[in-house]
């Protein structure tokens, strides 16, 4: 789940080095990052004033098998949960490779819908006019993206 630290001794009357633990992809650790930065967001909090936003990702083909989150965007702020939502307004579905691929900034999910890799479900009609919560979520996963392990390239994949 966290990356190796290295324990080589620093050399006498050097700074200590620190590896901070890097959360893997898609784990609970992952999560609670964006959960983190997604709380502390201005711009959420004040989109979800507005009109309440409920997005679902479901991710298949894992090596953990279907994992499911969802953001709560609401007049409390924003928050990441573990797991399907109750009633979620949008549903976003890829496989593993394809979800890899948007959260390392190698495609995006308007890409990898044309290209029929990720499925949209629930209202899309309303998803239209909230460009700003998407420009706003897609700040928190920036916030996390370098500093998640676990979502290398396929082998043969030297982009």
């Amino acid at each position: 789940m966290f990356a190796p630290v290295d324990r080589t001794p620093d050399p006498p009357g050097s700074k200590q080095r620190y590896a901070p633990p890097v959360a893997e992809f898609l784990s609970a650790a992952w999560l609670e990052e964006l959960d983190t930065i997604a709380r502390k967001s201005d711009d959420l909090a004040a989109l979800g004033r507005t009109s309440p936003l409920v997005i679902e990702q479901c991710v298949t083909q894992t090596p953990n098998g279907e994992v499911s989150y969802h953001v709560i965007i609401d007049a409390s702020g924003a928050h990441f949960v573990a797991g399907r939502a109750d009633a979620p307004h949008i549903t976003l579905t890829s496989d593993f490779a394809t979800a890899s691929a948007i959260h390392r900034g190698d495609t995006n999910a308007q890409r990898a819908l044309n290209a029929g890799m990720l499925k949209i479900g629930g209202e899309v009609a309303g998803l239209l006019g909230r460009g700003d919560a998407l420009g706003a979520l897609q700040d928190v996963f920036a916030g996390v993206r370098d500093r998640t392990t676990g979502t290398a390239r396929p082998s043969g994949d030297h982009r």
